[in-house]
C-alpha cells in the first residue's frame, strides 16, 4: 500500500510561536549582513580614474583663478588697480624705488583713467616710468601711488627726477606729487612748467622730527593740467631722494 507523506506548513498561529520567530531571524540575519557588507564595501572603495581626473580638471582652475586675484582697497573716493611690473627694471629708474614695496593707480570717477608702465630708454640706457592719465570729467584725478617702507623724511635732504610731456601729446600745465604718512599728506608739490624735453626738478626737505612716509603719490587732476591737456602722458626717470 502506498503511504503518503503530508507536509503540513505552520498556521499564521502557530507562525507567531517564538521558536518560528527565531528560527526566521536566525535564517534572515545572515543575508542581510552579506548585503551591508557589500554595500559598504563599495563605498569604501575609491572613486574610478576618470572621476578623478574630472575633479582635478574642475578645481584647479577655480584654485588659479582665486590666487589670481590682488588684495585691494576700494572706497567711494578712489579705484584702484593693481599693476605689476619687473622689479629689477623699476629700481633703475632711481634710488627712491629702493623703498617701494607696491604701487596702483587710482582714479575718480569711474570714466577717469590711468596708467603706468616702466621701460627702458635706447639711447640713455635709463629705466622711464611712463605716466598716461585722462581726467576729462569735471572735478576727476587719477595718478600712481607707490608704497613705501623706511622712508623717513628727517633723514632726507632732497628728492629729484627728470620728467617731461610725450611727444605728440597735449602739454599740462602742471601735476602734483604728495607725501603721505599712516593719517595726512605731509608735503604737497606742484610740477611745473611741464616741457616735450627733458627738465630736473629739484625739492628739499627741512624736518627736524621723524616723519615716516608711507605713500608717494604722483597726482593729475582736471582743475590742474589745464583744459586742452585733460588727456596726456608725463616721462619720469631718475627718481632720486637723498
Amino acid at each position: 500500500m502506498e503511504k503518503r507523506i503530508q507536509i503540513q506548513f505552520p498556521s499564521e498561529k502557530q507562525w507567531r510561536h517564538p521558536n518560528y520567530l527565531l528560527i526566521a531571524v536566525l535564517f534572515l540575519l545572515p543575508a542581510v549582513l552579506f548585503v551591508l557588507g557589500i554595500i559598504l564595501f563599495m563605498k569604501s572603495l575609491p572613486p574610478a580614474f576618470d572621476e578623478m581626473e574630472q575633479t582635478v580638471s574642475v578645481s584647479a582652475p577655480i584654485q588659479t583663478h582665486l590666487a589670481a586675484q590682488p588684495e585691494t582697497h576700494k572706497s567711494i573716493e578712489e579705484v584702484s588697480k593693481d599693476i605689476k611690473q619687473p622689479s629689477d627694471l623699476r629700481k633703475q629708474a632711481g634710488s627712491f624705488f629702493g623703498y617701494v614695496f607696491d604701487e596702483h593707480v587710482f582714479f575718480r570717477p569711474a570714466n577717469a583713467f590711468a596708467s603706468r608702465e616702466f621701460s627702458m630708454d635706447r639711447e640713455s640706457k635709463t629705466a622711464v616710468l611712463r605716466l598716461d592719465y585722462n581726467v576729462s570729467p569735471e572735478n576727476s584725478f587719477s595718478g600712481v601711488s607707490f608704497k613705501t617702507r623706511g622712508l623717513d623724511l628727517s633723514q632726507m635732504k632732497h628728492f629729484s627726477f627728470s620728467a617731461k610731456a610725450g611727444e605728440g601729446k597735449p602739454l599740462p600745465d602742471r601735476f602734483r606729487i604728495e607725501f603721505k604718512d599712516q593719517s595726512s599728506t605731509v608735503r604737497r608739490f606742484s610740477v611745473a612748467p611741464m616741457t616735450y624735453d627733458w627738465r630736473l626738478y629739484d625739492f628739499d626737505f627741512k624736518v627736524s622730527e621723524p616723519v615716516n612716509i608711507s605713500e608717494v603719490a604722483f597726482v593729475f587732476e582736471h582743475a590742474r593740467v589745464g583744459p586742452l591737456a585733460a588727456t596726456g602722458t608725463v616721462y619720469v626717470k631718475d627718481l632720486t631722494i637723498e
